[in-house]
Order: structure tokens, then C-alpha cells, then sequence
């Protein structure tokens, strides 16, 4: 349900607005707008995707993956954001990062349950982004996440591959 029938006005109009907002936060060096921004864009995403595209809501392969994307880009612009402290990037440091953790914890509403095979590889990829940002960053407890996503990732795996093989032996690979 949408507030305003789809329209590339409204879209384009958004867009804008986030624009702006991430240009506000450059030239002031306010945090609370670049999450402003983003938040904007978005939803900028999602009126695109679901208004005017009409993509069904719901859970669906990629979107999962398109998740993983927008937090592969969110995470990039982080790096390229902190490269840059000279010319005042710095104010984007923070949110980007914060945006990067958090938007794959949107695959707990987008991922498909139903399909195992699925959920598998979505689970999978966030294990791996994970993985990425816990090797830059150092940080242990992302490298931990990244640990039990990986087992998740294998045990929801297992049955499809025991009924394809017949070895009962791989329950054990995640334990190993």
C-alpha cells in the first residue's frame, strides 16, 4: 500500500530528496542527515521496485541478493569514504558502516524460508559478507557471525545433499 499512486515524478522527486539530504550532510557535517538520505534513497529503492516495477512483496532469491548488494555498496562507499578524510568525507564514515552491519539483517524478512536450496545460498552470502568486512576491520565478533552463518549455511544444506548422495556422513563436515 502506497501513500501516493506510482509515479516517476514521486520517484524522481525522492531521489532528489536524498540527494539533497546527502549533500546537506557534506557541506554542515551532520551524521543524523546522511542517515536521512539513505533512508531516503531507500525507500527510493523500494517505491521503484514495488510501486512502479510492481514486483510482488514477499519472499524472493533476488531480493535476497539484491540485499547483499546494496550492503556490498554501502560498505564500499565506507571505504571510500574513510580514504578520503582530508576532504571531509569523514562524516560519512560512521553511517555507511552502521548501514553495511545492519541491512542484511533485511534478509530475515526477504529470504525464502520455504526453498532450503535458497536459503542456503542466501545464508551463505551473508556469511561471506560478513566474512569481508571481519577480515578488513578486524573485528572478532563479526568473524564469529560470520563462523555461524557459515554452519547455518552447511546444516541447512545437508539434507538436500544427503538425498541427492546418500552420505549420512556429512552432517558431520560443519563439526569438523
Amino acid at each position: 500500500i502506497w501513500w501516493f499512486p506510482p509515479s516517476i515524478i514521486i520517484a524522481i522527486t525522492l531521489g532528489l530528496i536524498g540527494g539533497c539530504l546527502i549533500f546537506w550532510a557534506f557541506v554542515y557535517k551532520s551524521e543524523s542527515l546522511v542517515y536521512l538520505g539513505g533512508a531516503a534513497w531507500i525507500g527510493l529503492l523500494a517505491y521503484v521496485r514495488h510501486g512502479i516495477l510492481g514486483v510482488p512483496y514477499g519472499p524472493d532469491l533476488f531480493t535476497s541478493f539484491g540485499v547483499i548488494g546494496v550492503s556490498l555498496l554501502c560498505y564500499g562507499l565506507n571505504i571510500l569514504a574513510s580514504r578520503g578524510e582530508a576532504d571531509g568525507t569523514n562524516v560519512f564514515v560512521r553511517p555507511t558502516y552502521y548501514l553495511a552491519l545492519l541491512l542484511p539483517l533485511l534478509l530475515i524478512q526477504v529470504a525464502p524460508l520455504k526453498d532450503s536450496a535458497s536459503l542456503s545460498w542466501v545464508t551463505f552470502a551473508a556469511a561471506s559478507y560478513y566474512m569481508l568486512i571481519a577480515r578488513r576491520d578486524n573485528a572478532l565478533w563479526i568473524t564469529y557471525l560470520s563462523a555461524f552463518l557459515f554452519n547455518v549455511a552447511i546444516y541447512i544444506w545437508i539434507p538436500i545433499a544427503y538425498q541427492t548422495t546418500g552420505v549420512l556422513t556429512l552432517y558431520v563436515l560443519p563439526a569438523a
